[in-house]
């Protein structure tokens, strides 16, 4: 499943359709820089953009947290949803957390349009046009 971690401090879920898991999952973390993943009651270390989660004793609706160590960050996850089906352990996104879900994907966007913005305007600012200035004095109309 991969993660993408972004700056306001929360995390969104890529992948939302619940996967298989034979006793352990793989993740993968995007975006902002992240040291360990808590899943339950359980840290795992996040080495490389990647952590693995043992699953045997995992139910129901389980948090996901990630943590930065360098400025004591704590990122807050979509909570993740364990069930068996057809004798084999899925996970997938918790339903009630769906909702969050495209709240964050929408802070997502607006913190990526509000830098699209700031980049036009210095753009703008770059190639405004200047009076031409005869011995370093000008006046503008």
């Amino acid at each position: 499943m991969e993660i993408r971690l972004l700056s306001n401090r929360t995390g969104i879920l890529v992948t939302p359709e619940p996967q298989p898991v034979n006793g352990k999952v793989s993740f993968t973390f995007s975006g902002e820089e992240a040291d360990a993943v808590c899943i339950g009651e359980r840290f795992y270390p996040i080495e490389n953009g990647w952590a693995t989660v043992g699953t045997a004793d995992l139910d129901g609706t389980v948090p996901l947290t990630v943590y930065r160590f360098s400025d004591r960050a704590r990122l807050r996850c979509p909570s993740l949803f364990f069930f068996r089906h057809g004798g084999e352990q899925w996970v997938g996104p918790a339903p009630e957390d769906t909702a969050a879900r495209l709240g964050l994907l929408e802070a997502e966007w607006q913190e990526s349009f509000a830098a699209l913005i700031g980049r036009v305007a210095a753009l703008e600012e770059r190639v405004r046009k200047r009076p031409i200035s005869f011995g370093g004095k000008h006046e503008e109309k």
